[in-house]
């Protein structure tokens, strides 16, 4: 079978349909080819909290404050063009967005939460989706695409090719083995990253990727990364992922994840080894701390340690907090009356252990520094002093890749020399320049999936139309 289509769009989440809307908005035929054939696949748009906002700032907040808060969490590795993008554009995209049926709430003061789908999905703990804002936001935007473009479910797209008319063409296979041929001027890729794919994930960043919590869909597997590569795209930032701190049972237990996570009791206490000492810096947060954690010699030899006052202050402060929604959904929280006991419930050298938390207290008692940084600009240390002493068995949660395809702000995927390459366009999970870094700085996956799939489909639209400049 043979398909032409204007625009080919890899990935039916939330960047690839908006892309497909705003592409028939704009008069050009896009159709988006979604690897599974059920109506309502498995994404992580589907699946989300969803929450849009840009860096923890509210998306209604002044397009400068926006750019500075990406710069700011990424460590200055965010590309400024595309922090300024997002900055610029996030505001009119949620517009877009609710002009496309799409219900958002406010549920707390905090700026973070001023831009949620309804109903939100962080509200009890293990794998709950359907009729969740994720869920309805994808019918909604697939529904829409039937009088603006082309859905079509059960379509892997494995390869593509560049043909001598400039066209590119790209090989499908559905369910049953059956080959589809597609005729396109333009490909989007929207597939999600590469967190499903375990070669991938352990060539850049675990060794032992089945120690991961796969917290999300899983259904990313790499096809911008290699096809696109293939293509002669310029691939940077692998090995970075957003994820959070979740329970080492979740690795095996859908009742454990996305949550509760164990991100707020992590950055206020201290993350062990199975040696008992810390070997991450708690202070850069909890993806970062879940990015150390995968990436570490044992991913399934870690433990948090807390106190009382840490597991009964930080504990408590989620919508859905560790304490006590872990325990009450099947996660291991030990608890012994002194750092020795618990070191021997849990394995660790006790000697070893009991050095750690001594080390942490004199540093916030200004007695010198510990072996291993901790920052505290951003989240505050607090002592481990108070019994009882408390270690979760923790693991490294991954959602989905934050390194990619290198775009432009044009959404124009560019190749080793930082050219265009005519045609070629990405967005969301599968990009880079927007998030990762050095300490994993995470900036929003929605906000980010929206503006990028707009705009990826307006360069696209341009370009099918021969009005794009691809130099």
């Amino acid at each position: 079978m043979t398909v032409e289509t204007a625009i080919a769009i890899i990935g039916g989440g939330i960047a690839g349909l908006s892309a497909a809307l705003r592409a028939g908005e704009l008069g050009a035929t896009a159709t988006v080819f979604e690897q599974s054939a059920d109506e309502f696949y498995p994404c992580n748009s589907r699946m989300t909290g969803g929450v849009f906002h840009v860096a923890f700032n509210s998306v209604e907040a002044p397009p400068s404050q926006l750019k500075q808060a990406i710069m700011s969490a990424t460590y200055g590795a965010a590309d400024g063009g595309l922090a300024e993008l997002i900055g610029e554009e996030i505001g009119p995209a949620m517009g877009w967005l609710r002009r496309q049926g799409a219900h958002l709430i406010r549920t707390q003061a905090q700026p973070y939460y001023s831009a949620i789908l309804a109903p939100p999905g962080l509200r009890k703990a293990g794998v709950h989706w359907k009729g969740y804002g994720g869920d309805r936001l994808l019918r909604n935007l697939a529904g829409k695409l039937e009088a603006h473009g082309r859905l079509e479910r059960g379509v892997r797209i494995v390869d593509a090719q560049r043909e001598p008319d400039g066209r590119f063409r790209l090989a499908g296979r559905r369910p049953d083995g059956d080959a589809l041929t597609i005729f396109t001027k333009a490909i989007i890729f929207a597939d999600g990253g590469f967190a499903g794919n375990q070669e991938l994930v352990k060539a850049h960043i675990s060794s032992q990727p089945q120690s991961l919590c796969a917290r999300g869909a899983g259904t990313g597997l790499g096809y911008g990364v290699t096809i696109g590569g293939k293509l002669g795209a310029k691939l940077k930032d692998l090995d970075r992922f957003y994820g959070h701190v979740q329970a080492r049972a979740a690795v095996k237990d859908q009742n454990l994840w996305p949550y509760p996570v164990v991100d707020h009791v992590a950055t206020a206490a201290i993350v062990v080894d199975s040696a008992g000492r810390r070997f991450l810096d708690e202070g850069r947060g909890g993806v970062f701390i879940a990015n150390q954690i995968a990436c570490a010699p044992d991913p399934l030899g870690s433990f948090v340690i807390c106190d009382e006052s840490i597991w009964q202050g930080p504990g408590r402060a989620h919508r859905l907090p560790p304490n006590p929604s872990l325990p009450r959904a099947g996660g291991d929280v030990v608890t012994a009356d002194t750092l020795e006991h618990l070191a021997h419930r849990i394995g660790v050298p006790a000697a070893n252990l009991e050095a750690t938390v001594d080390e942490h207290n004199r540093m916030l008692r200004g007695e010198g520094e510990p072996a291993v940084p901790r920052s505290r600009d951003r989240f505050a240390a607090w002592p481990v002093q108070d019994a009882p002493f408390h270690a979760i068995p923790v693991a490294a949660g991954i959602t989905y890749t934050m390194g990619g395809l290198v775009i432009d702000a044009e959404a124009a995927v560019l190749d080793d020399g930082d050219r265009k390459i005519p045609g070629l366009f990405a967005a969301g999970a599968t990009t880079a320049g927007l998030e990762g870094g050095p300490f994993a700085g995470y900036t929003g996956g929605l906000s980010k999936s929206l503006v990028l799939g707009l705009k990826a489909a307006e360069s696209a639209s341009l370009y099918a139309a021969g009005r794009g400049t691809p130099s």
